[in-house]
């Protein structure tokens, strides 16, 4: 990521592709933490 983030891998659209999935992914594996952390 922080190579990504620095624009070493340069701007091909495959970059920004995966750079918005692993983003999505991170971002749904935090909402599925805390939602795991809630009991009912």
């Amino acid at each position: 990521m922080e190579k990504f983030n620095s624009g070493e891998p340069g701007d091909d659209d495959d970059f920004f592709d995966w750079y918005a999935a692993k983003r999505g992914l991170d971002t749904w594996n935090k909402k599925l933490k805390i939602i795991l952390g809630i009991q009912i």
